[in-house]
């Protein structure tokens, strides 16, 4: 992502490519902004590079809706705002009835990791900042392109948290447009009705949460160990105390525990708004002082296979940290406590300093459990190698809370993903928090800092 000594600054409109392949030493440093179709893959070699592309956005906080809004919207693909409303609405500031004019800014939904993240990011910063978007080729990168019932759900929630317009909402839709208005506190429900992710429920409220008059209660229906999406063991083990180290006020219980195919699993969450949220520094490692961990068998599925999974994954990370306390428990869910068939693992790794880091997996038809745990062992241990504060999977989960933090927040972590630069663009482009990344010393460990100055978003209620 830079050259060997060099030092960029990318102020444009659009990342338009996957950043890799790039070389890196301790000097190193990117400071990423809004790209135009800017392939930034092959920089490095270079002594120095300073690149400005402004293109004279209009980034200004909108004003918040109170009235009907035309829905009417044209599309796009540029990420620039560039269409306009008038009508009226009440300010929220000024109760005022005079008629505003709005611009939408528009978000190619199918740049960089062109996935779901894009949505909840972009939805959740929308609500927060009273700033409508219009979002195009939504999950573009995916083979079934488009909004799955998870993210339809997670943007219905949001819509409701903040009682906005929202348009296009529909399974298979490759376009949404959203009016936000005045976040609230109540109690929600958010139902996927399928085994879609409950933790990419609460990833694209939590956020919003925190900027709402009061404590708010959430009941999230769907998946809670699902494929390609956080556990919700994760959720609580690692991501809620990492969060409130930025302030994040929130409980999180799990009820129903619900597998693939059918769901079913429900999770109820309680949170309490802030007024700021923090800056936090964790770039300090310190030592293991412990591993933990839960496997877990769920239906039909024999004790046994929870036992060979907290086993093997035992086995593996003793190899290479005899002197740390490991306790992996293998448990059988309780069958009142569970819709369908299902097993995992996850170990999460906890350092004087605070850090958590986590592997996981889930059990796959055909593999089998030592292999389960073994996979798991070998995701934590890889994370551990880095050195680092934050894993590869809570990386990008943090950025949106560094965008809103009031100072700078630094983070330690191994190599960066595509979700965490993806999540880095989104959050700058809607917020002008400034993102910039850092190889961390010694080269060779291909660990990085994530700063960011983040812009002390202040809750209006308090």
């Amino acid at each position: 992502m830079a050259s060997n000594q060099g030092h960029m600054n990318i102020n444009s409109h659009q990342f338009n490519g996957y950043m890799e392949n790039q070389q890196h030493d301790d000097k190193s440093k990117v400071n990423m902004s809004h790209t135009v179709g800017l392939d930034i893959s092959k920089f490095g070699q270079g002594s120095s590079s300073d690149i400005n592309c402004n293109t004279g956005m209009n980034m200004s906080a909108l004003g918040a809706v109170g009235g009907n809004m035309n829905r009417n919207y044209g599309g796009g693909m540029a990420v620039t705002p560039t269409m306009g409303f008038t009508n009226g609405y009440n300010k929220w500031t000024t109760n005022s009835d005079e008629a505003e004019s709005m611009e939408v800014t528009e978000i190619d939904g199918g740049i960089m990791e062109g996935g779901g993240q894009i949505l909840r990011i972009a939805i959740a910063l929308c609500s927060i900042q009273h700033k409508p978007i219009s979002i195009s080729r939504i999950r573009a990168n995916r083979t079934n392109p488009g909004l799955r019932p998870q993210h339809m759900t997670g943007m219905q929630l949001v819509r409701d948290l903040c009682s906005g317009q929202l348009t296009g909402d529909q399974v298979g839709a490759q376009h949404v447009t959203f009016i936000p208005g005045m976040l609230q506190s109540g109690t929600f429900l958010a139902d996927t009705g399928t085994a879609g992710a409950v933790s990419l429920l609460l990833q694209v409220a939590l956020p919003c949460l925190m900027f709402t008059p009061g404590t708010s209660h959430l009941t999230l229906r769907g998946g809670t160990n699902a494929e390609m999406a956080p556990q919700i063991d994760y959720t609580t083990c690692v991501l809620k105390p990492m969060l409130e180290l930025f302030g994040v006020r929130m409980d999180c219980r799990i009820v129903t525990r619900g597998y693939f195919p059918r769901g079913g699993g429900e999770v109820t969450v309680q949170s309490s708004p802030v007024r700021q949220l923090r800056a936090v520094d964790l770039t300090n490692f310190g030592t293991i002082k412990r591993i933990t961990g839960r496997a877990f068998v769920a239906g039909v599925i024999p004790f046994k296979i929870a036992q060979q999974m907290a086993k093997s994954a035992t086995s593996v990370l003793w190899r290479t940290y005899r002197e740390v306390p490991i306790n992996i428990q293998a448990v059988q869910e309780p069958k009142n406590a569970v819709v369908g068939n299902g097993t995992g693992i996850i170990v999460v790794a906890e350092t004087t300093t605070g850090c958590r880091l986590s592997g996981s997996s889930l059990g796959r038809k055909g593999i089998q459990a030592e292999q389960v745990g073994a996979d798991a062992a070998e995701m934590l241990l890889r994370n551990l190698s880095y050195g680092c504060c934050v894993d590869e999977y809570l990386q990008d989960q943090l950025i949106i809370y560094m965008a809103l933090a009031a100072g700078r927040s630094r983070l330690k972590t191994g190599p960066i993903t595509l979700h965490t630069q993806t999540a880095m663009h989104i959050a700058q482009m809607m917020t002008q928090a400034q993102f910039s990344l850092v190889q961390a010393a010694p080269p060779s460990t291909e660990s990085y800092i994530i700063e960011c100055e983040g812009i002390g978003h202040r809750n209006p209620h308090f």
